[in-house]
């Protein structure tokens, strides 16, 4: 790779990594491909080959059964439904947020408060739900002591 430098080229250093430092990065991830390789991947190509046979047996019907559903009206009317909410709901859900986001900005004094006021509404379902179950499990005597592997 060439550099200016006034009016010659000189040819910029390069550095190298060892193929040792390259493979770090990978076997790092090799665990989490292979999870997602086994868990997600496998299952979808086995789905999208079985969609090309019959469901109550193994005869191969080909693209029928993708043109039974083009075909079908509950389908149609829920691509319609989708197509709708993409094309209204989702541009006006993003300029109201825009918007929200622009007024807290201006409130320069109190932006603390507002930030608070609405991120505490996402935390509390949860801790309410894991409050719940734990009163349920509490009544009904329900611990880890109690499971039997």
């Amino acid at each position: 790779m060439f550099v200016k430098g006034g009016f010659w080229m000189r040819k910029k250093r390069e550095y190298s990594v060892p193929i040792r430092e390259q493979m770090v990065p990978w076997l790092f991830l090799l665990p989490s491909l292979l999870f997602v390789s086994i868990m997600v991947l496998i299952p979808m190509l086995d789905a999208l080959r079985r969609s090309f046979f019959l469901a109550a047996g193994d005869r191969f019907v080909g693209f029928q059964n993708y043109l039974a559903v083009l075909r079908n009206h509950a389908f149609k009317l829920a691509a319609a439904n989708t197509a709708k909410f993409i094309l209204v709901c989702i541009p006006l859900l993003l300029l109201f947020s825009l918007a929200v986001s622009l007024m807290l900005a201006s409130f320069r004094e109190k932006r603390g408060i507002f930030k608070t006021s609405f991120l505490v509404p996402m935390a509390i379902p949860v801790a309410s739900i894991v409050l719940l179950w734990r009163v349920i499990f509490i009544k009904m005597d329900f611990s880890m002591h109690s499971l039997h592997f």
